[in-house]
């Protein structure tokens, strides 16, 4: 259900099924650059064609178009790696890595993992208890405090009581 909502909302304005699937910034300039472009376009034919270039209106109903054939195509890009089979599985060692990473005291290198992990699918609970525990040991209490709470918010069972556990041990800072 989520990639038909995405689809319906980026057939309208691109980038926003972008937004809605886990790819914040690439959606939100998606979005913001049709909406300039579309605006100056239809303002250049409708609205006050004397008071605007044709050239301009030409150019930005030109980016406009191409704007949102991109965003489909960025759509549908995200899609297809959702949706791969093999997702789960190299989620799954890359968060396997990043806790070996942890184990022995590489956490600049669990961090990049972590990120690359979280990148591909957001919603990953077990990514996230990585994250809070990788924040935990880097001291970035705030950071921690905030996935503790997501984790907990999850529903999933395995990880509420150490996310309990673990906000309630947190410093203030």
């Amino acid at each position: 259900m989520r990639f038909v909502t995405a689809v319906i909302f980026n057939v309208l304005v691109p980038g926003a099924g972008l937004i809605l699937l886990g790819r914040a910034w690439t959606g939100l300039v998606a979005a913001l650059l049709f909406a300039v472009c579309a605006e100056l376009a239809v303002c250049g034919v409708v609205i006050s064609p004397a008071g605007i270039p044709l050239w301009l209106t030409v150019t930005t109903g030109i980016l406009a178009a191409g704007t949102w054939v991109l965003g489909q195509g960025m759509l549908a890009d995200r899609i297809r790696t959702l949706r791969n089979p093999s997702l789960p599985q190299e989620l799954e060692a890359l968060r396997r890595e990043a806790a070996e990473a942890m184990a022995r005291g590489d956490l600049l290198e669990a961090k990049g993992l972590l990120r690359l992990a979280a990148d591909l699918d957001l919603g990953a609970t077990e990514t996230l208890v990585l994250w809070a525990r990788l924040m935990t040991l880097l001291g970035r209490f705030r950071d921690a405090r905030r996935a503790w709470v997501r984790v907990s918010e999850s529903g999933e069972d395995r990880f509420v009581r150490e996310a309990i556990d673990a906000i309630r041990q947190l410093p203030d800072r």
